[in-house]
């Protein structure tokens, strides 16, 4: 026993409309996820140190090409000390 035409026609239809809620459902997920990374990463950090002063010694390391022209940029960046 199998099921009638219309029967087989109303299966159907909440199959494609179950698809697109799980599509859409799928988005939003996908946008709220995006949408919390960047607010994230757009907040200002909260800085509690003066100017020039370092904060518990924190030190970066950058490599580039030549030393002369490479040093200049970050000689002028807050809280420089040495190279």
């Amino acid at each position: 026993m199998g099921y009638s035409k219309y029967d087989r026609i109303f299966l159907d239809m909440w199959a494609e409309v179950v698809r697109y809620i799980l599509i859409a459902l799928g988005l939003i997920a996908a946008i709220v996820a995006y949408s919390s990374h960047v607010s994230h990463s757009l907040q200002k950090p909260q800085q509690s140190q003066k100017k020039g002063e370092i904060m518990n010694g924190e030190k970066a390391t950058f490599a580039g090409g030549c030393f002369w022209c490479v040093e200049v940029p970050f000689v002028k960046v807050d809280g420089y000390v040495q190279w």
